[in-house]
């Protein structure tokens, strides 16, 4: 083996006492050491030689060797030792670095299954394979935060227990409030705020850490319309603890870091999402047109406008249908009832989907249509792999350029519709990955 390794294959030849040839010097009593091995390998030779004439002495001392050390009983309690020792006597270390504590409050509590999820899981997997730093997964517990350590252990179906530890704060920490930072209808609705009044942040500051908040959008503040009085006024509330705990805001587009701007915010980044989803075989797609929707069902999406569009193909005996993908939010319940029933052929409700179901409607589907009145980024325009058909708005234009289809209203979204077997339309270029993202915010955190 090449030197510097360590060798679980080493250790399981002498624990079988089969006589072994390495290159670590640390096992010459119980093997045959060989330093290196010249291009004519003759030291190979004389080694293999030496082997076939060997009694099994060096294979019984290689057998003592492994229970006198290598037992994993014995290893285990001698690093439970030295945890102990540590833990009992703690010291300052000077060469100890930044921990990165990842709040993941809304998906412990319960996952909202939606693209901020993904959003979530992709950007934790993409630091915790960029960085060497602790990443720590916490949670609110009701008073302040809490590791993650059952619940990460759970999702990976890992079969291990770890119990969760309070959080502490210390020098160096930095907090990234990477979920969804207002949860509606749970207890607390805003668990930054209930931290803060129990002094977390306070703590944090007191230990020269850093808070950064991942921004989706501001959407119950830019269009009330779309949300209950409720929701604005929490989202106001949320506003006010951010300025509050002196937090720097990675907004999701140039479009909500202007939004953060317009309501008084100065330390602001725009930190653009990625995709993890990768190309589709063309050859899976039928020959007729299928087009695909992916959102949550409610009003400032626009799957109403789409649904009544794809009703409209039908009437006139156009050969086309729509795969809509989210699961239910707030809609009236006509439009429930309309999609959960299935009555029309060519419109089919899925709910939520999985990332590989997800993956499969995609490859099988010829367009992406993006309906929204609007979005703080609109995550399935990049992941898709698809020519968009984009509502004609701020957001889309600045996330696909000139890479869509656009329409103003359903008229023109039923006349790009009816002739879409006639136009030619590339799908948006996207190579942005989670370790771009990763790579951005280590640079963000200054670590």
């Amino acid at each position: 083996t090449h030197l510097g390794e360590a060798s679980a294959a080493l250790l399981d030849c002498l624990n079988y006492q089969t006589t072994t040839i390495t290159n670590f010097s640390g096992f010459d009593d119980c093997a045959i050491y060989v330093p290196q091995v010249s291009d004519d390998g003759h030291e190979l030779d004389a080694a293999l030689l030496k082997a076939y004439n060997s009694d099994d002495s060096l294979a019984k001392r290689a057998k003592e060797r492994i229970i006198k050390k290598h037992d994993p009983d014995m290893c285990a309690k001698k690093i439970f030792e030295i945890t102990e020792r540590a833990y009992s006597e703690p010291k300052e270390l000077k060469c100890f670095k930044n921990r990165i504590l990842v709040d993941i409050s809304a998906i412990f509590r319960t996952d909202p299954q939606t693209g901020i999820s993904r959003v979530v899981w992709q950007e934790l997997n993409a630091l915790f394979q960029s960085t060497t730093l602790p990443v720590i997964p916490v949670y609110f517990d009701g008073h302040g935060y809490s590791s993650a350590n059952e619940f990460m252990l759970k999702k990976l179906a890992l079969p291990f227990s770890i119990n969760d530890e309070k959080i502490i704060p210390q020098k160096g920490d930095i907090f990234y409030a990477l979920d969804f930072s207002v949860m509606y209808g749970c207890e607390p609705e805003i668990p930054l705020l209930e931290a803060r009044k129990n002094g977390f942040f306070d703590e944090l500051k007191k230990a020269g850490g850093k808070v950064f908040v991942r921004v989706h959008d501001l959407l119950p503040l830019t269009h009330p319309e779309f949300f209950p009085y409720h929701a604005g006024e929490l989202h106001l509330r949320w506003c006010e603890l951010l300025k509050d705990i002196d937090a720097t805001l990675l907004a999701t587009s140039n479009r909500v870091e202007s939004d953060l701007k317009t309501y008084g915010f100065n330390k602001t980044k725009t930190l653009r999402l990625a995709s993890h989803f990768k190309e589709y075989k063309k050859a899976n797609k039928t020959s007729e047109p299928t087009f695909i929707c992916v959102g949550t069902i409610e009003e400032r999406k626009g799957i109403k406008a789409i649904c009544l569009a794809f009703e409209r193909l039908a009437l006139i005996g156009a050969n086309a249908k729509i795969i809509i993908v989210g699961r239910m939010g707030r809609v009236d319940d006509d439009f429930r009832t309309f999609l959960e029933q299935g009555e029309h052929e060519n419109i089919i409700y899925k709910g939520f989907c999985s990332d590989d179901e997800l993956a499969e409607l995609y490859a099988t589907s010829h367009a992406l249509i993006a309906a929204s009145y609007d979005e703080g980024f609109g995550l399935p325009l990049i992941e898709s792999g698809l020519p968009v058909i984009a509502r004609d708005i701020e957001i889309f234009r600045e996330v696909l350029g000139g890479r869509a289809l656009y329409f103003k209203d359903n008229l023109e979204l039923m006349n790009i519709l009816i002739n879409y077997k006639n136009i030619s339309l590339l799908p948006p270029k996207n190579t942005r990955t989670y370790k771009d993202v990763a790579k951005e915010l280590l640079e963000l955190f200054g670590v």
